[in-house]
């Protein structure tokens, strides 16, 4: 989630003071601003150091030539005109280095330290930290294979890791690559956690899904109508099924958490939604559009048969725990958003 997204959603700026006065804590005398750029999602001192434009132009990399130079020139002027083109700067009490990068997610924070290639994601205030502790319960396992990075060190609200001298698979220009990349991390995730597959009668693994909707829905949403009907409409063509294979699913799978670095290593990051799902979950976020971005990418290449409406009734657990996890109604209108367009598309 960008920053021009979260200014709509919440109280972004005063969030954002309290979160990271909070981290950095407080030096009487000491003071340092930093600069908001929503564009490039990115939050910097005065003048920062050549290794965050360098992470910007990996970040921001386009297939585009002249789109690529043209994003480059705007990460230049962004990083090079002392916060002239920012949106807001805010002042902490603390001393900060120019090789500080801050990127805020959507309930979290990485904080990037380039001196010394460092990384902490913390939880930003007022937020759940249920999918925080789930990660690093996670992480912090003695049998994580290599493709999992290890923490440096971690607390209750959060935790440290190297960072990857790499990209995000999503930022690949080369299509053919991208798609060999993809293909890769899926079978390496796919080989270590195979004996984990367990095949389940398919009428006792959707009342189970179902089940955890209806609770789910118990929390913020009052008009549930809706969302009774898409599931009503997914459990009639999913119940032709016999059996469902249930696997160890990552969750979010997308090409935007698997990162290949300078040695070609692949990584998998954002274990936060870890969990035992159907084996074509993982596959339909990572191979066939079901995240990042709208549904209506996934439905739009899709038909309805038994197997998407059981990938969809599982979505829909996914964007009600996310909608749960958010303080107040924050998330409501995405997911009425969400939920009309799967009704609308199973009416028509």
């Amino acid at each position: 989630m960008k920053i021009s997204e979260m200014l709509k959603r919440e109280d972004f700026y005063a969030i954002n003071s309290k979160t990271l006065n909070s981290y950095f804590g407080s030096v009487s005398g000491v003071s340092t601003y930093l600069y908001i750029y929503p564009y490039l999602n990115v939050i910097v001192t005065k003048k920062p150091s050549k290794h965050i434009k360098e992470y910007l132009y990996t970040e921001y990399c386009i297939k585009s030539g002249i789109k690529r130079l043209l994003v480059y020139a705007y990460i230049n002027i962004c990083m090079c005109t002392r916060g002239l083109l920012s949106s807001k700067k805010i002042m902490l009490k603390a001393a900060i280095n120019d090789a500080v990068m801050i990127y805020p997610c959507n309930k979290k924070y990485r904080i990037f330290d380039f001196e010394h290639g460092s990384v902490s994601v913390i939880l930003k205030d007022g937020f759940s930290d249920k999918d925080l502790l789930n990660e690093i319960d996670f992480r912090t396992r003695d049998d994580n294979p290599l493709f999992v990075p290890r923490l440096l060190n971690h607390s209750n609200n959060s935790y440290t890791e190297e960072i990857i001298d790499g990209g995000s698979v999503a930022r690949v220009t080369d299509t053919e690559l991208k798609e060999r990349l993809k293909a890769k991390a899926y079978q390496m995730f796919r080989d270590q956690y195979k004996h984990l597959d367990k095949i389940h009668v398919a009428n006792e693994y959707l009342g189970v899904v179902q089940n955890h909707i209806l609770e789910l829905l118990n929390y913020k949403v009052k008009d549930d109508t809706k969302t009774i009907e898409a599931v009503n409409l997914l459990l009639n063509k999913a119940s032709s099924l016999d059996s469902i294979e249930v696997v160890f699913s990552h969750g979010d799978l997308q090409a935007g958490n698997i990162w290949n670095d300078k040695n070609n290593n692949i990584y998998i990051i954002d274990w936060e939604s870890w969990s035992k799902r159907s084996i074509w979950y993982d596959y339909a976020t990572l191979f066939d559009s079901l995240r990042p971005g709208d549904i209506s990418n996934f439905l739009s290449k899709t038909n309805l048969d038994n197997k998407t409406a059981v990938v969809l009734l599982e979505d829909i657990v996914f964007h009600l725990e996310e909608l749960n996890s958010l303080p107040e109604m924050f998330g409501f209108e995405k997911y009425n958003s969400y939920i009309n367009k799967i009704i609308s598309w199973l009416r028509g």
